[in-house]
């Protein structure tokens, strides 16, 4: 048998060996990615000079329901999320500053330059857009959205947050294909419904015997937000009842004055 013979029956034994690592990996690689894409924490899909903008309503906010507008303006090489953010209260002035936000969990670092009136958001959003992360249900690396359940990396044992399903939700921002999960109890209830490709939920919903809230997902853009003004709508409408008020109270009194000379 020559050498020839024996090169040629090498060569296609090694191209059949590589043909047939090929079919069998790109199948796995094909799993693996649809697997990563069902993982879900909260941060996955933040994106620089993106924009999302909540309505919040949260008990714990004395000034009532407010608009929380977070613009992610950069990332650091060690992984911390700069964000500006925005509160538009309904019955006072805007309040903004800037979070630092954890890889982890976009936990709010301590050092974070807000004022101190911003304390009581950045609770609220603890409570609120980022609770998944906080309760530990959705901190790095993640969970499934296919799975039945989640149970907190925070306590073993405790409650769980159930899968209800998959649906359309519709909010003022579009509509969004979520996953739903839900915690009925004695203790507390809570509804989050998740879109694979946002940081954030799209809504949720939070209430015990102490407290309750829940926020919405009402705009979303993908470059620095357009101006925000700096009163409400309610303060507007207020202060230009009074100016028109004051105008016909000065030309009542001018014009009744000239009316007597």
């Amino acid at each position: 048998m020559s050498r020839n013979y024996l090169n040629k029956n090498a060569r296609c034994e090694l191209l059949s060996l590589l043909f047939l690592v090929f079919t069998l990996a790109v199948p796995v690689q094909i799993i693996a990615a649809q697997q990563d894409s069902n993982i879900w924490h909260i941060g996955k899909g933040l994106q620089p000079e993106t924009y999302l903008k909540y309505k919040v309503q949260d008990s714990k906010v004395r000034e009532g329901p407010y608009d929380l507008l977070i613009y992610f303006k950069e990332q650091t090489p060690g992984g911390i999320s700069v964000a500006e953010v925005f509160v538009i209260p309904t019955d006072g002035k805007l309040v903004n500053g800037t979070f630092f936000l954890d890889d982890r969990a976009l936990n709010v670092y301590e050092d974070s330059p807000i004022p101190a009136k911003m304390n009581v958001y950045k609770e609220s959003y603890v409570r609120t857009i980022q609770w998944p992360g906080s309760s530990f249900f959705a901190a790095k690396p993640g969970q499934s959205l296919e799975a039945s359940q989640w149970q907190s990396a925070n306590s073993l044992g405790g409650e769980t947050l159930k899968r209800i399903g998959i649906q359309n939700t519709t909010t003022a921002a579009g509509v969004f294909l979520t996953h739903h999960f839900e915690i009925n109890s004695q203790f507390q209830n809570v509804s989050v419904w998740i879109n694979r490709d946002l940081p954030y939920p799209v809504k949720g919903g939070y209430s015990d015997i102490e407290s309750t809230n829940n926020y919405e997902l009402i705009e979303i853009g993908t470059e620095y937000p357009p101006a925000i003004p700096e009163f409400s709508a309610m303060y507007v409408s207020v202060i230009l009842g009074a100016t028109v008020g004051l105008v016909i109270i000065w030309r009542t009194r001018f014009f009744g004055s000239l009316t007597r000379y």
